[in-house]
């Protein structure tokens, strides 16, 4: 797993390069303190940039524990984001594989 710390409102995106006939994702993050964690294609992840509403492809919860495997409608570039939402620096270790 990669770790980085974060610091108040910051946020790491990291892009994964999916193929295959069913294009998969899974990931798992873990944090000391609740974040976001949102799965994004090109538009979403500019959206999310410039502060506009965007679309995710996974469930928005904000915790210190997410995973999940999600089946893509696209084969392509995707996005994860982990966004610190919060005021305080929070330590985040995050793998990302399809």
């Amino acid at each position: 797993m990669k770790a980085d710390v974060l610091k108040p409102n910051e946020y790491i995106i990291v892009s994964v390069d999916v193929t295959g006939r069913r294009p998969r994702i899974y990931y798992k993050v873990l944090s000391t303190h609740n974040v976001k964690v949102y799965l994004l294609d090109s538009e979403g992840v500019k959206n999310f940039e410039n502060g506009n509403e965007f679309d995710t492809y996974n469930d928005i919860h904000s915790r210190k524990y997410h995973e999940d495997g999600i089946l893509l409608p696209d084969k392509g570039t995707w996005y994860l984001v982990v966004d610190n939402s919060t005021n305080k620096e929070v330590m985040v270790s995050y793998e990302v594989y399809i």
